[in-house]
């Protein structure tokens, strides 16, 4: 097979990130490619990705997606995000099935269009005839059957299976990729009136992420969350650990001029590395000063670069602003979670982290600074990592 360079090749999903801006992303990108192949050996197992938001997990997979799909033709990628709604455990089901098999029959055929389209289940089970897929025919068929019939628990568990009945039947190979896995607990619905959620799904996949022949590769950006729905409990044991990180500093300079290209905004060598220091390394941050809602950007100025991050960070048009915005009212109740005579508390212990980024803070070291016992300097610092603003280590706890 002719094997496109690594950015000629058609989008079969959308990317999210354009190719141009991809700064040391490459080298992550080839070691999930390399875990991918080694599915057809049967030499890989469950993996979990993780970082917090907005680092580009997303646009790495999808990328990732996108190079499996034309790049080899041992292992069919499967990607599934779910989208921000609320389902029935039944639609989900039938979204999540319906979805691999127009990837899966989509690979095998190397035709974007059975992906990209909207095609149904019948419409499915057409292509596989026609193109002698039966496997896959009698497979879609029996979905079919059982969705209609049986209870949504049922419905479930062969949706979720689907990959690894089509590997045992034809003794082929799968990569299940799927994106945010802590929200599959949190959008999903046992009742048709969406009041009670169904918050057995992550562990559910117990019984399917040990098989060698369709692997998982998660993918979380609530890091404390999703590492212990994957690493603890029934999922304990099963799923290997890569945690992306912040750009290095030299990368991130490379981004900036990148950027700067792009967006026709120039720079210099001083201004560029002031936008490194300011955003701490995270792409976010740095696509942030340049495609900022403010006018009359001018980053080729020491004055110009705070301007456009103060901007980005007190106004509320300013992407940052909006990012925190939004994560910290999701998070108001642990926010405000404090005894009426310390009211603040929380607030003040993450301002006190900020002030040491780059050491790690002990639950003893909050405990000396706020007068508080240790116990409840640990219960503080559950709830930041629960919003995602500090990580756990052996030595303590960081910024996040």
């Amino acid at each position: 097979m002719k094997k496109n360079t690594f950015e000629d090749y058609q989008e079969v999903i959308p990317e999210e990130v354009d190719r141009r801006e991809f700064t040391d992303r490459e080298d992550i990108i080839n070691r999930l490619y390399k875990w991918a192949l080694g599915i057809e050996d049967l030499r890989s197992k469950s993996l979990l990705f993780v970082s917090p938001r907005r680092y580009g997990k997303t646009a790495i997979l999808t990328r990732l997606y996108n190079k499996l799909f034309w790049e080899q033709d041992k292992v069919a990628p499967f990607f599934f995000k779910v989208k921000a709604q609320k389902y029935t455990m039944k639609d989900f089901a039938i979204e999540y099935a319906l979805t691999f098999y127009k990837q899966y029959i989509g690979f095998q055929l190397k035709d974007p269009s059975v992906i990209t389209e909207d095609l149904s289940i019948d419409d499915l089970v057409k292509i596989a005839k026609e193109k002698d897929l039966e496997y896959v025919a009698k497979r879609i068929l029996a979905f079919k059957k059982i969705s209609s019939n049986e209870s949504w628990i049922r419905i479930w568990s062969v949706a979720q299976s689907a990959p690894n009945k089509i590997c045992f039947d034809a003794n082929k190979r799968v990569a299940v990729i799927l994106d945010e896995f802590q929200c599959l607990d949190e959008l999903v619905y046992i009742d048709e009136a969406k009041t009670l959620l169904d918050n057995s799904i992550t562990p559910s996949y117990h019984s399917v992420c040990t098989d060698i022949r369709a692997p998982m590769l998660v993918s979380g950006s609530l890091v404390t969350i999703v590492t212990r729905k994957v690493m603890s409990g029934p999922l304990r044991g099963r799923f290997g650990k890569i945690k992306l990180g912040l750009l290095d500093f030299d990368d991130a300079l490379a981004l900036v001029f990148k950027l700067s290209e792009k967006y026709n905004l120039p720079v210099t060598f001083e201004t560029a590395k002031l936008i490194v220091e300011i955003s701490g390394r995270n792409p976010f941050y740095i696509n942030s000063a340049f495609a900022s809602s403010m006018q009359n950007k001018d980053l080729s100025t020491i004055k110009g670069v705070e301007e456009v991050y103060k901007f980005e960070v007190t106004n509320e048009e300013g992407m940052i602003y909006e990012f925190w915005d939004k994560h910290f009212k999701r998070n108001l109740r642990l926010l405000n979670k404090d005894p009426p005579d310390n009211f603040g508390l929380t607030k003040q212990i993450i301002f006190y982290i900020l002030k040491y980024q780059d050491k790690k803070v002990s639950y003893e070291d909050i405990a000396r600074k706020f007068g508080i016992g240790v116990p409840y300097a640990l219960e503080k610092l559950e709830d930041l990592m629960e919003m995602d603003l500090v990580e756990e280590s052996s030595y303590g706890f960081v910024y996040g």
